[in-house]
This record gives C-alpha cells, structure tokens and sequence, in this order.
C-alpha cells in the first residue's frame, strides 16, 4: 500500500473483523507517512471513522461527524491527506438508501489526496455485488484481497457489468 501509487479512489474490504485490518493499515500508513511526508497532511497518516446507520427519514447526522473528525486530524493545514477508513459494516444492507448514497457523492467529492478504505464486514456474494455496483456510480473501486471472497470471478464481472 503506497498513496502515491494509488491510480483508484478506494479500496474495498469484505471481512468479518476489522480490528486485525485497522492495526495493520495505521502501522503501514505511519510508516509510510515517516518515509515520504510531503505525500501526507494532517496529524496523523489514517483517520478511521465508522457512521452509524440511519433509518430513512430519520435524522442522519454521520457526514457531519465525518466532517468534523477528518477536520480534528488536518491539525493546523487547510486540507487532510492520506487514509481515511470508514467501516460501513452497518450499511452494507442498506447502500441503495439516499443518506448512504450522499455520503459516497461527498467522498467522491472529496478524494483528492485521500485513498478510502470502505469496509463492509463479511458479506455473501449477491450483497457484496450490490456494494460494488453502488460504489461504481461514484468512485473507481479496487477490492482487496479478492481470493478471500466467496466468488471473485463473479465480483469481478459484477464490477464489468456497472
């Protein structure tokens, strides 16, 4: 993982436990951020945020949140560079919804400098289809890990398809 080689806006993981996976990407992030700076702005090389589900028409306040925490981490700069991991775990059943779609319309907007880590906990393969066609309105998507999904050729020809 480098972000100065990044060519995607995001990357997607389909896991059951993130916790393994957020050690890993702050300590590869920090790292990173330590050997080449100016590809980094901010207080720290990762923000990791996770926005609670919202019931349609119920007040949805997580892109704010969102907002505010990637604000608290720019320090003293205009603008955060660098990861930002947002565990969507709770929405993955829910992306067809317009507060979920509104979010990815502002991290689309958004991406310049930034490479999105989307998490969606561990899914079946229809439900992880659904994701990715969602996403692929959006944002140029790269799945991790592919061969730890239940059938990566029909992800890769679902991601074709959209």
């Amino acid at each position: 993982m480098k972000l100065s080689n990044c060519n995607y806006e995001v990357s997607v993981f389909f896991h059951s436990s993130t916790v393994r996976l957020r050690d890993m990407i702050a300590d590869s992030a920090e790292r990173e951020a330590e050997r080449d700076p100016g590809n980094f702005r901010g207080s720290c090389a990762c923000i990791f945020h996770r926005p609670a589900y919202a019931y349609p028409y119920d007040s949805f306040d997580g892109l704010r949140r969102y907002i505010l925490a990637v604000k608290d981490k720019t320090g003293l700069r205009s603008r955060f560079r660098g990861y930002v991991a947002i565990d969507f775990s709770e929405w993955a059943e829910h992306v067809d919804e317009q507060y979920f779609q509104v979010f990815l319309m502002y991290l689309a907007d958004h991406a310049d400098g930034i490479h999105y880590l989307l998490f969606f906990g561990e899914r079946e393969t229809d439900t992880q289809v659904k994701v990715l066609r969602v996403l692929l309105k959006y944002m140029t998507v790269r799945i991790e890990e592919p061969a730890k999904f239940g059938n990566s050729r029909e992800l890769k020809n679902a991601a074709k398809e959209a």
